[in-house]
């Protein structure tokens, strides 16, 4: 009957067998066993992560290629920069808010739009402005570029606090590979600087949170950066404050450390007011204007909530899982029947992998109740795109660990595939739009475009009838002739 040599743990101490080996003939070399090397045990997880700790060749693999893949990445976004201005009808509302800042008329639109924008976008495209001297959008275009860049690097160090160097290194590239992350690293829009808020106040409340030495003061500021950051662009930070509030109100319920988390509650609570006081909107004519948004809220819950309600379930739900959550993730419509369990799939997989982190789970489910319960749009999907991430590569752990070494890697890499093809083929398309190799919607006419940013002119007055100065005597009866 043979035995199976028992496995040790990494950590337990190696016994060191101090007896001599049997001599052999002379000439003949002698084979001595040695210990297990450290590097052939299978590298620790980090504290609190909810995959299963095995040997991963696949991230051991994406961990000593890391840099590689980086730049695999960058390059593939410089791929697609150019110098124009890529239209959309938002990001023209943004541009002629940010021309009327370069030109010192203050923030304004002359459709009076600009009570429904944040300032943040038409903020930094007016400092480009600025910086050039001219309105053109090279500088703009590389500035949301290097958004996204710094944007991944933010979510890399947050999910080094639950996954290994490799496992990390591969959710990135997911996220950073997808479609939609791509376009919107293009776009003079609110999308991309919004996800680089939410990922540094991501990375902000775990350094705060796990007291890493010396770290809690920038983990603190860093919290407060994203919520600013966040709130420039979008209004939706109110979300993200309220995911704040139901971690923290139960972590001080339950604890430990409650009085921590009511200190970084509250830091975070006035930090956003503070934001909305500072609001440059509020400097016009029409103070209340800052305010609107959270009307606009309050109207949709109880005022009219029996109308919020029919719309989720006949046009929001039904939009959200057959078109926002697939595209989003795999960009590709599957059809009204078969998006909606590749949906499912996909949601149910990012909550199964952030059962570990209460913060992520809280803001993914927010914000696709606000998605719901307001309006289901495929760019609002951007800042859950990580988590839908994360949860490709759980899954994909899952079956590596469950279907054996060869046919489990295999299928590993088969997952991974799927996700990377399926979106690289439509950065191709979305790159040859870019450089004008096809057409494109979004690039309009010149003409176009030059109309959308060009106030138009102001109205004429009429011009008055002249008053006769005498009055005209009426003319004769024409004569009728005679018929016969």
């Amino acid at each position: 009957m043979t035995m199976s040599t028992p496995h040790h743990a990494p950590d337990a101490p190696e016994k060191m067998n101090n007896t001599a080996p049997a001599p052999g003939p002379p000439g003949q070399l002698r084979r001595v066993s040695h210990p297990p090397t450290e590097a052939a045990t299978p590298p620790a997880r980090p504290l609190s992560s909810p995959f299963p700790s095995f040997d991963n060749r696949i991230a051991q693999f994406a961990g000593r290629w890391q840099m590689m893949i980086a730049l695999i990445v960058l390059i593939v976004y410089l791929a697609g920069y150019n110098t124009q201005w890529r239209f959309t009808p938002d990001s023209a509302a943004h541009v002629i808010i940010a021309k009327n800042l370069d030109a010192g008329l203050g923030y304004t639109h002359h459709a009076d739009l600009q009570k429904f924008l944040n300032p943040g976008v038409a903020l930094i495209t007016a400092a480009t402005f600025r910086i050039t001297n001219s309105h053109q959008f090279w500088l703009i275009n590389l500035v949301y570029i290097a958004i996204a860049i710094i944007a991944f690097v933010l979510l890399y160090r947050w999910l080094r606090f639950y996954l290994d160097r490799g496992s990390a290194t591969i959710v990135t590239m997911l996220c950073a590979l997808t479609e939609e992350c791509y376009r919107f690293a293009f776009m003079v829009l609110t999308d991309m600087p919004f996800f680089l808020g939410l990922m540094l106040a991501l990375l902000g409340y775990e350094r705060f949170v796990r007291k890493t030495r010396g770290k809690m003061i920038v983990g603190l500021i860093m919290l407060l950066a994203g919520i600013a950051i966040m709130g420039l662009f979008r209004s939706v930070v109110i979300v993200f404050i309220a995911a704040l509030s139901i971690v923290m109100f139960i972590r001080i319920i339950r604890g430990p450390r409650r009085a921590l988390h009511a200190c970084l509650f509250a830091f975070a609570l006035i930090g956003y007011l503070a934001l909305r006081l500072f609001d440059p909107r509020a400097a016009g004519p029409d103070g209340q204007v800052m305010v609107d948004d959270d009307r606009i809220i309050i109207e949709r819950l109880f005022q009219q909530f029996s109308t919020t309600m029919s719309e989720l379930w006949h046009t929001q739900l039904p939009l959200l899982f057959q078109e926002g959550i697939s595209e989003a993730a795999l960009a590709l419509d599957f059809g009204p029947i078969a998006s909606i369990p590749v949906s499912l799939f996909i949601l149910v997989l990012a909550l199964i992998a952030t059962r570990k982190n209460p913060l992520g789970r809280a803001w993914l489910i927010m914000l696709l109740l606000q998605i719901l319960l307001f309006l289901t749009v495929i760019r609002y999907m951007l800042p859950a795109i990580p988590f839908f991430a994360l949860g490709w590569w759980w899954f994909a752990c899952l079956l590596y660990r469950k279907a054996g070494p060869f046919h489990g890697r295999n299928l590993a890499v088969a997952l991974l595939a799927v996700w990377i093809i399926m979106n690289t083929i439509r950065i191709g398309d979305f790159i040859a739009e870019q450089h004008h190799w096809r057409s494109s919607e979004g690039w309009p006419p010149h003409e176009q475009r030059l109309q959308a940013i060009t106030p138009p002119p102001p109205p004429t007055p009429p011009t008055p009838h002249p008053t006769p100065s005498h009055t005209t005597p009426p003319l004769p009866p024409s004569p009728i002739p005679n018929t016969p």
